[in-house]
């Protein structure tokens, strides 16, 4: 098994480097999760969503990604739309 080696290392490199580096709480999160599963505390009164993003990192990652949908959608919308059949057919 030595071609794993090296993308044995490189991976547990990598997780040692992030390791305790996060900046989300593992506590306060199992603790919104709880919420939102009972729907209680921060999630009292609220629909729970399909998927929630939960920590600064996870909105930083999905803000960025919509803002590069965004600019995809506006600079193709023609072509997007170009593929509709046409109005009153």
């Amino acid at each position: 098994m030595q071609f794993y080696t090296p993308l044995n290392s490189f991976s547990e490199s990598f997780i040692s480097a992030y390791n305790n580096k996060q900046p989300g709480d593992p506590r306060k999160l199992v603790e919104v999760m709880l919420d939102i599963v009972r729907g209680e505390g921060v999630a009292e009164g609220k629909e729970i969503p399909l998927s929630l993003p939960l920590g600064s990192d996870a909105l930083a990652t999905v803000k960025e990604t919509l803002q590069r949908t965004e600019n995809i959608l506006n600079e193709w919308e023609s072509v997007i739309r170009s593929t509709d059949f046409p109005k009153g057919t």
